[in-house]
């Protein structure tokens, strides 16, 4: 078979996340009594409450424990390193913490920063820039 031939599936997504005639009856209307803890009368009802969705359930939040943030952290961290070169320009100085709440230097390090196309930037460097 060649490409052309092949089927195409097509998958709607809101169609999917909207199939909600197994869970209530008449989905469609408008009807908040039904999400009040006596009308509940099943656990997977209760697992899609409109006012707990970023907490619990399979609908929940997905910067959750802060897993999505610290992803997108770390696929920041690899472009940078893939595609620039870091080099520290301190002489190993001693690090002077300031007391905050969050964590800081009183002394930022001063980083050469070059990228693919040879061109140098210097972060934190007073007499550099």
């Amino acid at each position: 078979m060649s490409r052309e031939q092949r089927p195409t599936v097509v998958c709607v997504s809101f169609l999917v996340h909207r199939d909600e005639a197994s869970r209530f009856p008449d989905p469609e209307k408008f009807d908040p009594e039904r999400f009040l803890p006596e009308s509940t009368s099943t656990a997977h009802i209760r697992s899609v409450r409109v006012d707990s969705f970023c907490l619990q359930g399979p609908r929940n939040c997905i910067a959750q424990d802060a897993v999505f943030a610290e992803m997108e952290v770390k696929i920041l961290v690899c472009h940078i390193l893939r595609n620039f070169s870091l080099h520290s320009l301190d002489s190993g100085t001693q690090v002077l913490p300031i007391p905050k709440i969050t964590s800081n230097r009183l002394n930022p390090p001063c980083i050469r920063v070059s990228g693919a196309d040879n061109s140098e930037r210097f972060l934190n460097c007073p007499c550099k820039n």
